[in-house]
């Protein structure tokens, strides 16, 4: 994609305006200490995204984003970036709630 085309569908903080994947980043945190916080509220949540996680999965999670991302690469063989992109998603949904 040349420079000009890219600069008129990213907007100011890299996001790609024509794929949906803005995010409201002041709803949303990158770091352990949002997923704690909400982690009653996202177990549920989790289960059903990822029906592959078993129970044991979510507790080894622990309400930590980090492992979130490690266990969805090791259940269902993402890259770092498919998973880290697959949680923001999550996040973007469920943050609000």
């Amino acid at each position: 994609m040349d420079r000009n085309k890219r600069d008129e569908t990213m907007d100011t903080r890299g996001n790609d305006r024509t794929m949906g994947n803005q995010r409201d980043d002041k709803n949303v945190n990158n770091d352990d200490s949002g997923w704690e916080a909400k982690w009653d509220q996202f177990k549920g949540s989790i289960k059903q995204k990822w029906g592959d996680l078993t129970d044991n999965d979510v507790k080894e999670v622990e309400g930590r984003r980090d492992k979130m991302i490690g266990k969805l690469k090791e259940k269902y063989g993402m890259s770092d970036e498919e998973a880290e992109q697959q949680v923001r998603d999550f996040e973007n949904e469920n943050w609000k709630k």
